[in-house]
């Protein structure tokens, strides 16, 4: 049998591009399709009051973590205060105490510092030292990955090492 092959025209150039009814051709922006520029009048206040009320929300809840995450910082470092008190002359004593200052400072700067100030010195941090940041950041990485692995709930398995066994 004889195949029915169908061939559409195809444009290759300025003079096969769709024209206006004026026999104008479409210029940039002027394609006829739907325009993707900004929103115009209330659509455009109703947007940016929208983006605001998200950008608030978004902003109170990381100073709440933010107050949360000082609290924690307090309770660590009482707790090597403490540690401090206990080791006595030992040769670690000093950098317990040091952990410790330093542990009730960040507390600090995140309880008087808001989010976005943060962000700009964690960035200024970044550029000033870059390699100290990455292996910070793997370095977090690595023990949130450890806490997480360790606080994970396991169900007990079979001898197998597989999925545990149901009776028969």
């Amino acid at each position: 049998m004889a195949e029915m092959v169908r061939t559409f025209p195809r444009a290759t150039g300025p003079e096969d591009a769709p024209q206006s009814a004026s026999g104008a051709q479409p210029g940039p922006g002027t394609s006829g399709e739907a325009s993707t520029s900004p929103p115009e009048g209330p659509a455009k206040e109703m947007v940016s009051g929208v983006a605001h009320e998200a950008q608030q929300a978004v902003s109170a809840r990381v100073s709440r973590r933010a107050e949360r995450s000082a609290v924690e910082l307090e309770q660590v470092a009482r707790a090597l205060r403490k540690t401090r008190e206990d080791l006595g002359g030992n040769t670690a004593a000093p950098y317990v105490d040091k952990a410790a200052a330093q542990l009730e400072r960040l507390s600090r700067y995140m309880r008087t510092t808001d989010a976005r100030e943060m962000l700009r010195g964690v960035e200024s941090f970044a550029r000033r030292e870059p390699l100290v940041f990455l292996g910070g950041a793997f370095a977090i990485g690595m023990l949130g990955a450890r806490f997480l692995k360790s606080s994970a709930h396991h169900e007990p398995h079979g001898d197998d090492g597989g999925s545990p066994r149901r009776p028969a």
